[in-house]
């Protein structure tokens, strides 16, 4: 089981991996709450540019912006109980940038590809690790 320590409001916290079907449910979780996000972007090319159209569009876009960090903050405390114990501290000290910070630390427990692909990138920016030999 693997873990992250996170920051919020100046307290550390140490959230655990989920086991696989708990992962997989706060994952379609996640899926359904960010759906309206894909189709708002899907939907822009075919967005009419009218005044109606585009006044439709931002009010669109603004719902689902300006819900974004309040469902980020529901998906967290329902990956983590170790948050929700403080959830009253963590809703009114905590800061946003914090909130996404530790969210995204969760995404890689409840997607473990992520670390992979970053230890993957990792190795490409270091370049070969075989030695150099001369010619004969």
């Amino acid at each position: 089981m693997r873990s992250v320590t996170v920051t919020l409001a100046e307290r550390e916290y140490t959230i655990c991996e989920l086991r696989s079907r708990q992962n997989e449910a706060w994952r379609a979780a996640l899926k359904t709450r960010f759906e309206s996000v894909a189709a708002l972007i899907e939907n822009t090319p075919a967005t009419e540019l009218t005044t109606a159209g585009v006044g439709g569009l931002i009010r669109n876009i603004s719902n689902v912006v300006l819900g974004s960090i309040a469902d980020v903050r529901e998906l967290l405390f329902e990956y983590a109980p170790e948050l929700a114990q403080d959830r009253e501290y963590i809703e009114e000290e905590a800061y946003d940038s914090d909130l996404m910070n530790a969210f995204t630390e969760v995404l890689t427990l409840a997607f473990p590809f992520g670390s992979a692909f970053r230890r993957l990138g990792a190795l490409i920016e270091s370049g070969p690790q075989s030695k150099a030999t001369s010619p004969k």
